[in-house]
């Protein structure tokens, strides 16, 4: 499986400022901010990114080569419970997000703004920023890995997760889960073999403020792996993941 690493494109060495204009918009209809039984989140971002450099640049006031991009994300939750002492929860989440440049090539755009998959309120099967598209190192960077790929950030995203939570004790709970999703260049490259799967179990503790999670994430498929799971080393397919609240709400 390649190493996961942030793409070291031109950026690195070049430094810029981003102009970003952005709306967060929010609607929350549950019964309980902690452990919601029903009911549903959603999450509408949207951004635009030096589209007023560009504006400037086109007056010759300043000169201004860097994209225009904007970018938008849409994240949505829902819940449902099985049981009327509402202990037994069912979970989902869906989120999608895409990025386009429409002054300059999205490649150019830095890494840093693009979608990556992975880590403990993704999917949990990899770490942070370890999920999006492979690309080859150039020969001056390979030396810097033991290996010769990186992930790089996607134009667009597409992610899930269902869980099955479960609360006893009143301030105690478990929860099975399933992630899957990635990371594409853009919705052309959008394939079923290139969706990643996580599967795992997770524990909670819970306080007035904030639930206490620690999550173990396998994974079941593996986009960059074509090695049977049960011939591989557990950690080789597992992450921990230690977080407060759930992984989405």
């Amino acid at each position: 499986s390649p190493t996961a690493w942030p793409l070291p494109d031109s950026r690195l060495t070049n430094s810029s400022v981003l102009s970003t204009i952005g709306v967060d918009i929010k609607s929350s209809k549950n019964d309980n901010p902690l452990f919601p039984t029903r009911g549903y989140n959603l999450s509408i971002n949207f951004e635009e990114t030096n589209g007023i450099p560009q504006i400037l640049s086109n007056l010759s006031v300043l000169k201004s080569d860097d994209p225009s991009f904007y970018k938008g994300l849409i994240t949505f939750a829902s819940y449902l419970s099985l049981g009327n002492n509402k202990n037994t929860i069912i979970a989902q989440k869906f989120k999608v997000g895409y990025l386009q440049a429409y002054y300059g090539e999205s490649r150019d755009i830095p890494s840093a703004r693009k979608f990556f998959g992975g880590g403990s309120n993704s999917i949990r099967g990899w770490r942070s920023l370890e999920l999006g598209p492979v690309q080859v190192f150039n020969n001056q960077l390979d030396s810097l890995v033991n290996n010769s790929y990186i992930y790089s950030g996607g134009n667009m995203l597409l992610e899930g997760s269902t869980e099955l939570r479960q609360r006893f004790l009143e301030n105690f709970g478990i929860s099975i889960f399933l992630d899957y999703g990635n990371a594409f260049e853009g919705y052309s490259n959008v394939s079923l073999n290139q969706i990643a799967v996580t599967s795992g179990i997770g524990f909670r503790y819970y306080t007035a403020i904030a639930p206490f999670r620690i999550d173990f994430g396998f994974k079941a498929y593996d986009p960059y792996d074509n090695t049977p799971f049960f011939r591989r080393k557990l950690f080789d397919v597992m992450e921990f993941h230690f977080g407060i609240g759930e992984a989405f709400w």
